[in-house]
């Protein structure tokens, strides 16, 4: 029978930090219970002082040259961060304050508002039109949120364009066909943008909150803002055709004149159009003194089709230059869009670093975002719920439950993240959740801070905390009523904001040529490669033509021909030949260009044996060589070793330079690029990783801290000041670290333990370590939907009711978790939720379910319990151990 979780009151805990040691607090009510308060804390332990009070104590934020967030005074800026979106903005004063208390003291530092913009919200239909356009009553409880943060050390994101309707009362031609954020019509459209910058002059300018006698603008707690949310062309590809007017006529034109500027005439436009295969993109009837070159082509219709172009083909097909240069020009407009949002704000004193969220794994896209503005900001959802054609947002939702630790595809955090990531830039991950009801949810919450923590991110804004009294049950995205997710946060906060899980200490870069990036190649993005995340720091780098100066390793992307790099360290290859943006040229690939002049052996299936570069040494392997290199050459050249060399005697597959350091190949698929990365890393740095771990499925990052065991579904920390077995728990053998070790017969879940006083396992008297399963919602029904070999899916047909149940169950056989190799509790209970918080020789025990027996090894047999109701009463007695977690108490404090 499930267990429904209990109420708690617990006693304030000393504060989570590494600082110098301050007295311990009195008690205080707190409760971890989603069932008995719309605002449960995250943990027992307080981590409220992981960043200094007020806001701006170390002067305003941003953005360095090293890719990195900085306060003035030189502190590094990290965010923890939340969102809070529509109406949970708006909400009431009290519930503001109880919301940001619970906030505080899960570790957040900072809170994204979201939707802002929108007719509930600072911009009703009713003002349309009008000079004052903002609502009053709705801007003054922003103001208060931001007030009270910025008491707490709580840093602001804003959003300026969302949800924005956009009326005919503005003078916004069509609007009601514009949809919301007027999504691509608000990069271009000149009206649409000056009403943008209208909008944030009296938003982040003209407005001051009576709190703090600031703007926005002025106001340090406002650290990041956003101009635009998931907008732009590239997010919105699947409607380039549905273009509404006058807007699809105008955008027409400008490409024309974007052309004509470019090339002169048709006939200089058909030649430019005209590829390597001698195939024009030019389609017929079409000329540029007529402006009649097509931005988007119709489909072909029969007859009309051209001489490379059969009809009803793909209206796309033999158009790389069209492609092309379509990337190029709608890339343009967003850069002038940037470019006028940018320098409008700086021009009206506002500083605060600039981004804009548009399709970010798109490269045209994510480059045009790092080469104008200021950061970096991308999306992370894991099993985000889909629904029925037609019936978008109703039930039933369709999810997939995998366990994100085994998902051997790209889309787990790091592979997405890391695509996102620019060299350079700071990244903010504005939005990520792993969403009910995947059971996993809380191993991928640790997932995402302790990779966070591993890329040394800059911001983590987790979605979303909605603030509306009397919700207490599980949702997709609300992580507040869900102790799979919410009951981790404090704990997640801590290592990744004090750094507890170091940094991987290599920088390895994914390098994009200016052709590589707007060349229309159906290569995928992101690749295996960037699975290289998962050991070391990883991002990606653009360049022109020729890149020298990188980081600690360059990983070549492959997509064209079209670059050259002069440095060392550097794995080479080109997959496709085009040399050029309009595929005029194949005559040279990157390692020619690169300076290597090695003759190739024509392609050819054979054996391979390897010497430990790609594959272990001595091992055999059938792959195609296309082309490879002749072996003769290599071997002529004394510098130079080869890299799997054939049965014929004749040809190796690349070639390791001694003397730059280099891994060259003519061309090399991303799961084998992947591999000679790994041994590229391991030879150039001596890190602990190499080719085996693609066989194994086991990745160790390169500071040794934190292992990813795909095949056991489980992720292991191992560091001086954090620790976490999550995931799959059923293989006792395999759910240990060197300091830490867990039995159990809970299936799944997440462990871990983290350091309150800055002090190793062996050392630190306060800590706190805390494990949690799952969570669902009474009467919530899921449903196997689909399954096949590739994928398996479920359906959610009833989203359930409260209260809450973690399915705790008292059990016969104990759970046992051994610290620094001495056991620290042994408690009856499979799934459920317990937390144990140690402060010298105070050790404070949370559990969800009452009549669980538990021991706590470290005190003696007969100790002192002190009983906490509901009510804040306290009721102390002596006792031998095991003890029973009784029903109608809160919490128990027990000592020797």
């Amino acid at each position: 029978m499930s267990r429904v979780l209990l109420s708690v009151v617990v006693l304030l805990a000393v504060v989570a930090m590494p600082l110098a040691a301050q007295p311990a607090a009195p008690p205080s009510a707190l409760c971890l219970d989603p069932n008995a308060t719309d605002f449960p804390d995250s943990s027992l332990a307080d981590f409220s002082a992981l960043h200094d009070r007020p806001t701006g104590s170390h002067g305003r934020v941003f953005a360095g040259t090293d890719g990195h967030f900085y306060f003035e005074d030189g502190t590094r800026a990290r965010f923890w961060g939340i969102n809070v979106a529509k109406g949970s903005v708006f909400a009431p004063r009290p519930v503001v304050d109880r919301a940001i208390a619970a906030i505080e003291r899960a570790g957040f530092n900072l809170v994204r508002f979201h939707h802002l913009d929108d007719v509930e919200g600072l911009l009703p239909a009713e003002s349309a039109g009008t000079a004052q356009r903002l609502a009053d009553d709705k801007l003054a409880l922003l103001d208060y949120w931001i007030a009270e943060l910025g008491k707490r050390g709580i840093y602001a994101y804003l959003d300026l364009l969302d949800y924005r309707t956009f009326y005919e009362s503005e003078e916004v031609a069509n609007a009601a066909a514009l949809g919301r954020g007027a999504k691509p019509y608000a990069f271009f459209d000149r009206r649409l943008i000056l009403l943008q910058q209208q909008y944030a002059r009296k938003f982040l300018v003209e407005h001051i909150n009576p709190y703090t006698g600031l703007s926005y603008g002025a106001d340090p707690t406002v650290a990041l803002i956003e101009l635009c949310d998931e907008n732009g062309f590239f997010a919105v590809a699947r409607n380039w055709r549905d273009l509404v007017a006058p807007y699809r006529d105008e955008l027409q034109r400008r490409w024309n004149e974007w052309l004509l500027g470019r090339y002169g005439d048709t006939p200089t436009l058909a030649e430019a159009w005209t590829d390597a295969d001698g195939r024009c993109g030019l389609l017929p009837g079409e000329a540029l003194e007529q402006g009649t070159v097509q931005l988007f082509p119709d489909p072909a219709r029969p007859g009309e089709g051209s001489a490379d172009q059969p009809p009803n083909a793909d209206p796309e097909a033999g158009q790389t230059g069209r492609v092309a240069d379509r990337r190029l020009f709608l890339t343009d407009l967003h850069r002038q869009y940037f470019r006028a949002m940018r320098d409008y704000l700086r021009g009206h004193g506002v500083d605060q670093p600039l981004t804009a969220v548009t399709d970010f794994l798109h490269l045209s896209d994510l480059r045009s975002v790092a080469e104008e503005l200021d950061f970096i900001g991308c999306n992370f959802y894991y099993d985000h719920p889909s629904w029925q054609r037609g019936n978008e947002w109703h039930l039933p939702a369709f999810f997939e439950n995998v366990n994100p630790l085994a998902d051997p595809r790209l889309e787990s955090f790091v592979p997405r993240v890391c695509a996102s990531r620019v060299y350079g830039k700071p990244l903010a991950v504005r939005e990520w959740n792993y969403c009910w009801p995947n059971k996993f949810r809380g191993a991928g919450f640790l997932e995402a801070a302790v990779y966070g923590a591993l890329q040394d991110l800059d911001a983590l804004i987790l979605f979303t905390y909605d603030v509306k009294p009397g919700q207490r049950q599980l949702e997709f995205f609300d992580v507040r009523c869900d102790p799979a997710r919410w009951g981790l946060a404090g704990m997640a906060a801590s290592i990744f904001l004090q750094r507890q899980v170091a940094p991987a200490q290599q920088q390895v870069a994914v390098a994009y040529s200016a052709v590589d990036t707007h060349y229309p190649t159906h290569q995928p993005y992101p690749t295996e490669v960037y699975k290289l995340g998962w050991v070391s720091q990883l991002s990606s780098l653009f360049f022109d033509q020729e890149l020298a100066k990188a980081p600690d390793l360059v990983l070549a992307s492959g997509r064209t021909s079209g670059s050259a790099y002069k440095g060392d360290r550097t794995v080479i290859c080109g997959n496709w030949p085009a040399s050029d943006l309009l595929d005029h040229r194949r005559d040279q690939s990157p390692d020619q260009l690169s300076g290597y002049d090695v003759a190739t052996v024509p392609e050819r299936t054979q054996y391979f044996t390897f010497g430990g570069t790609m594959f272990p040494a001595g091992s055999r392997h059938r792959l195609t060589a296309s082309p490879g290199y002749l072996l003769a050459d290599v071997q002529h050249h004394e510098d130079y070793r080869p890299i799997g060399i054939g049965e014929d005697g004749e040809t190796c597959l690349g070639f390791r330079d001694m003397r730059r350091s280099n891994y060259v190949f003519r061309r090399l698929g991303a799961a084998q690029q992947l591999r000679v990365a790994l041994d590229a890393l391991a030879q150039l740095h001596n890190a602990p990783v190499g080719n085996e771990m693609v066989d194994t499925g086991r990745f160790v990052s390169d500071t040794g801290q934190v292992r990813r065991l795909v095949d056991a579904e489980l992720l292991l920390v191992d560091a001086p000041q954090a620790q976490v077995i999550a995931g799959s728990l059923r293989q006792a053998s395999l759910t240990r670290t060197p300091q830490l070790s867990l039995t159990t017969a809970t299936p799944i879940g997440a462990l871990v333990w983290v350091s309150l006083d800055g002090r190793p396992v062996a050392a630190s008297t306060r800590w706190v370590l805390k494990l949690t399963s799952t969570a669902t919602n009474t009467d919530e029904t899921k449903q196997l939907h689909h399954t096949n070999p590739e994928r398996t899916t479920f359906s959610l047909t009833a989203l359930g009711k409260p209260p809450v149940t973690t399915l705790g169950e008292p059990a016969a056989t104990p759970t046992t978790v051994d610290l620094d190799g001495k056991q620290v509790l042994a408690v009856h209970l499979v799934n459920g939720v317990w937390e144990l918080l140690v402060e010298g020789g105070v050790w404070t025990f949370y559990c969800d379910t009452p009549g669980v027996t538990f021991r706590l090894p470290q005190l003696r047999p007969e100790v002192t319990v002190t009983r906490v109701l509901p009510t804040g009463e306290a009721q102390r007695e002596r006792q031998t151990q095991p003890l029973t977690y009784p029903s109608g108490v809160a919490m128990l404090r027990v000592t020797n």
